[in-house]
């Protein structure tokens, strides 16, 4: 329970940065992206929330199973592989 706490505390401070990455990228809807070592899955989620297509892939089964436990609250969610 408090390794997820963290994880989730990690993310809201990593947020502002990657809401920057994705704004940079000057991303169209439905723009289709491969983020090749997703990791935690933090700016494979920013990049969906910003409307693009995304899949992540990460050599690590584990990283890829907590990838997969989120919810975009009804966006479109990524593939992780």
């Amino acid at each position: 329970m408090q390794k997820q706490w963290i994880h989730q505390e990690l993310e809201l401070l990593k947020q502002p940065f990657y809401h920057r990455v994705a704004s940079l990228l000057h991303l169209t809807q439905g723009e289709t992206i491969l983020h090749i070592g997703c990791h935690e899955g933090y700016l494979t989620r920013i990049l969906a929330e910003h409307g693009a297509i995304v899949s992540g892939w990460d050599p690590n089964a584990k990283l890829i199973d907590y990838c997969q436990s989120f919810d975009l609250n009804g966006g479109i969610l990524p593939t992780y592989h």
